[in-house]
């Protein structure tokens, strides 16, 4: 297949483009200006994209959500990477390819501490869950012929949130945050990789897929496991009123959760690689 990706030099992209390759797929990487992606590539700038077709889009597109407090300019900074980029990324195309593949995540869902959330589930309201449904309505009205949508859970990777608890955890430092009972959905690159694959050829992959693996672990379990990982103590805990006070309405997005099923991909008969989190994060170590 001819891809179009966005996203290319981030996190899930960088371990994503080897393996499109090695399965004999041509990927294009949507860069701006003069940024350079993987020399996997080929680079391609939004006023070129006229000259081609393309057979599938993976949209990856999107400022990180976690990286600076949620101001009003923030947010809309937040709004602008996803749900415009993605309505200009639409007018740019000579012709919507047939599969669209777009990341969206489980923030789609707002914060719950006691509501199982499936595909269908509807959902709470808050920031998280308005940027998600415009971002996802922005995919849909592309009108491909086949549209998948895939609510990723935090993505465990050499890279990503991971390497930021890197040092605090291996320093010991590792704790629970406020109870430690908000859920905490994760996901392992590998499976995010092998789904994405899996949702380019198969067809029976469309709509919206939570993208989480099937063990739900609650924030103080994910901390402990990881502590354990680096066979570093877990004796800490951070009041999730600190965090709130610093980092605001982000905060939430570590001192609430959300439990999040796959029940679509159990419905698919999706394998996990990655299904338990101790595994997970061994191989990660």
């Amino acid at each position: 297949m001819k891809i179009l990706l966005t996203g290319a030099s981030g996190f899930v992209a960088t371990t994503l483009i080897p393996k499109l390759v090695a399965a004999g797929h041509d990927v294009y990487g949507l860069v701006h200006k003069n940024r350079s992606t993987s020399s996997y590539v080929t680079n391609i700038k939004l006023d070129d994209l006229n000259r081609h077709t393309f057979d599938a889009v993976i949209n990856l597109a999107g400022a990180n959500i976690g990286a600076k407090r949620w101001t009003h300019r923030r947010k809309k900074e937040l709004i602008d990477s996803r749900v415009a980029f993605t309505r200009h990324l639409k007018s740019a195309l000579q012709e919507v390819p047939p599969i669209w593949l777009n990341a969206s995540a489980v923030g789609y869902y707002g914060f719950d501490s006691e509501q199982r959330f499936c595909e269908d589930t509807p959902p709470n309201d808050g920031f998280t869950h308005e940027l998600c449904a415009m971002w996802e309505q922005e995919a849909l009205t592309a009108m491909a012929a086949r549209t998948v949508i895939f609510r990723l859970g935090v993505v465990l990777g050499n890279g990503g949130v991971l390497d930021k608890m890197k040092l605090p955890y291996k320093m010991g430092l590792g704790s629970k945050i406020g109870n430690g009972k908000q859920f905490f959905p994760w996901i392992h690159i590998e499976d995010v990789c092998c789904f994405i694959e899996h949702a380019l050829k198969d067809e029976r992959y469309q709509g919206s897929i939570n993208l989480v693996s099937p063990e739900i672990v609650t924030q103080e379990q994910f901390s402990r496991a990881l502590a354990k990982s680096y066979n570093r103590p877990h004796l800490l805990k951070t009041p999730a009123f600190a965090l709130e006070l610093a980092f605001g309405e982000m905060g939430g997005l570590v001192t609430k959760g959300q439990q999040v099923l796959p029940k679509a991909l159990s419905d698919l008969g999706f394998e996990f690689r990655y299904s338990k989190l101790s595994d997970a994060l061994n191989s990660l170590s």
